[in-house]
């Protein structure tokens, strides 16, 4: 799926998440993410129109399940560069207004943490966030 085809802004957070496509367990690491679906890192994308439930994992997360097909595949290369890392691009299916209330929340407490951690100007609420204490 290209850029001109998005209709949602990507955010730039990074989560782990657990994906099972019927046949099997996997996981990999969130890339971005938008309201309409995500880019998940994995050395083993699945085939285009495979479908698989996603289940976001971290500490503080809530589990919930989201359903999503695969629309676009980076296959693993070594010779890939840092910037296009290999995995699958994930459109969501079907989502219900609290699935889509739960995955917006996601983004949000992220972004939120993420911004605190570097420092960065809060996107949401539009104020500089400072760096957070250990």
């Amino acid at each position: 799926m290209g850029s001109e085809q998005r209709r949602d802004g990507r955010h730039r957070v990074r989560f782990h998440l657990v994906y099972d496509d019927g046949s099997s367990f996997n996981a990999g690491t969130v890339h971005d993410v938008s309201v309409s679906g995500l880019f998940l890192e994995t050395a083993l994308p699945l085939p285009l129109g495979s479908e698989v439930c996603l289940t976001p994992v971290g500490e503080g997360h809530q589990l919930f399940e989201v359903k999503a097909r695969v629309m676009r595949c980076v296959p693993y290369s070594a010779g890939v560069m840092a910037d296009r890392p290999a995995g699958m691009g994930l459109q969501f299916l079907d989502l219900s207004d609290s699935e889509r209330d739960r995955v917006v929340s996601l983004i949000r407490a992220l972004e939120t943490k993420q911004a605190k951690v570097r420092g960065e100007k809060d996107p949401f609420l539009g104020v500089i966030v400072t760096r957070a204490r250990k």
